[in-house]
């Protein structure tokens, strides 16, 4: 006979150790009760947000590690000088590259020296450099992201600058030096106390702006080129306003190299004093105009003569452009010892009356041309006549 199991009474094999109706153990022992494994649990919803912020920290870090990298640099240099070289020291930093040096004369806008060094540059002063003068110094550089940086230092070099002047008047050759102090034409730049004046005034321009840039008062130069002037006339009998105009007139052309503005100042308009014109022995038609009006009252009150002078204004059109001329009162009309090719000049014999006053122009911007003798382009009154 077969035993029943205990639990649910069906028979059961001999000697069976559970019960294969209803999986009770028969041979006493107690069965382990199993449960299933929990699943993984969800993660709360503020770990999710946190997980994201993190990420987009990293890359932000990231992103701005890499544009701190490409943007980042800064250019920077240091000049030092002994009497023979400048030494100007490259203290860029960051991811500049591509370093480019130009020296350029502060008074006319000639480079005098460039190079692509990295790590600096020596100038040796010699040729252009080795003239007193103020320089501009430029450093530019790019960093990785292509944006060029520059940086700009003036540097002068301490001295006189001493100047030729060679001219021809009535087939006879004359010559003088003069010098003017470096340092002293730091005024005529910007932020100098004679630097803060219009430098394209246009039909702006009066008396009062003119005489700013016309007064020679205390100005040492021009005060000795205007005495060797007239030590030069007395020597040789040079008399009469119109002759002594002529003669200072042929100095001025002679001396001074016709430059545009662009050219020289990198404007396409500039007034420059007369000081400026003679440190630079460059110039455009008012610098010339305003330098021989300054001579020529310079030169006349040392006579004892009192002239008036004026600068003839001239706006012209796109054909003949405008111009610029000084203008003086003479007792008499000029005679020209010349016989000019009257298709490219004439003689203007009243040229512009004001207060009863007749001025004649005297043109400075090329060589040979006497006082009341004009292009044709600019035969007619000038547009403004400005007298001082």
């Amino acid at each position: 006979m077969h035993p029943r199991c205990p639990a649910c009474g069906s028979e059961t094999e001999l000697n069976a150790s559970f019960c294969a109706h209803c999986g009770v153990f028969l041979d006493g022992r107690v069965p382990v009760e199993h449960t299933a494994k929990p699943p993984y649990p969800k993660r709360k919803e503020t770990d999710i947000k946190r997980l994201v912020v993190a990420a987009v920290a990293v890359l932000v870090i990231t992103s701005a590690s890499v544009m701190f990298l490409m943007y980042s640099g800064n250019v920077s240099f240091e000049i030092e000088e002994d009497e023979t070289e400048i030494r100007i020291t490259n203290s860029s930093n960051g991811s500049m590259h591509g370093f480019r040096w130009i020296v350029v004369d502060e008074m006319d806008f000639r480079n005098i020296f460039t190079s692509e060094a990295d790590g600096g540059v020596i100038i040796k002063k010699d040729g252009d450099l080795s003239r007193p003068g103020i320089y501009r110094i430029v450093l530019s550089a790019s960093n990785f992201a292509g944006l060029e940086k520059t940086e700009v230092k003036r540097h002068t070099i301490h001295g006189e600058r001493v100047q030729d002047a060679k001219w021809n008047y009535n087939g006879e050759w004359y010559s003088l030096k003069y010098s003017i102090n470096a340092w002293s034409m730091t005024q005529y730049l910007s932020g100098g106390s004679k630097g803060n004046i219009e430098r394209w005034p246009g039909d702006s321009a009066d008396a009062a702006l003119v005489s700013r840039y016309t007064d020679a008062k205390n100005i040492e130069p021009i005060d000795d080129i205007a005495k060797k002037l007239k030590e030069m006339m007395d020597a040789k009998s040079i008399i009469g306003d119109a002759e002594m105009t002529n003669f200072i007139m042929a100095f001025v052309q002679y001396t001074i190299e016709y430059r545009s503005d662009m050219d020289t100042k990198g404007s396409p308009e500039f007034w420059k004093y007369p000081m400026e014109t003679l440190f630079s022995k460059a110039g455009d038609c008012e610098d010339v105009a305003m330098l021989t009006m300054t001579l020529l009252k310079s030169v006349f009150k040392l006579y004892g003569i009192d002239k008036s002078v004026a600068l003839a204004l001239y706006w012209g059109d796109d054909v003949t452009g405008g111009h610029a001329m000084a203008a003086v009162a003479l007792d008499a009309k000029p005679v020209s010892p010349y016989v000019w090719d009257t298709s490219k000049m004439m003689e203007n014999t009243d040229l512009y009356e004001i207060d009863g006053v007749t001025y004649y122009v005297c043109e400075t911007t090329s060589e040979l041309w006497k006082v009341g003798w004009m292009s044709p382009d600019y035969s007619m009154a000038p547009d403004h006549l400005i007298v001082i």
